[in-house]
């Protein structure tokens, strides 16, 4: 399987999906207040593991398929 197809194989709306909610979550972390209730602490908290954890998600799916491309034994 050539590099191109194993990229291409990557479902493009769950990454458009996750790139938008990382948006969503880079904006609410920007803009979000330093104080406030434990609700907020715990929204901001949910925020920042998803802020790093959308990235972290979609370069372990490239590096998958890359390695499906160039002949690893990843499994799907």
């Amino acid at each position: 399987m050539s590099l191109h197809d194993a990229v291409g194989r990557i479902d493009d709306a769950h990454v458009v999906r996750l790139l938008t909610l990382w948006f969503a979550v880079a904006t609410f972390l920007r803009v979000a207040s330093d104080g406030g209730s434990t609700a907020e602490a715990v929204v901001g908290f949910v925020a920042l593991l998803l802020f790093w954890g959308i990235p972290i998600h979609l370069l372990v799916t490239l590096l998958l398929a890359v390695d499906v491309a160039i002949g690893g034994s990843a499994t799907e």
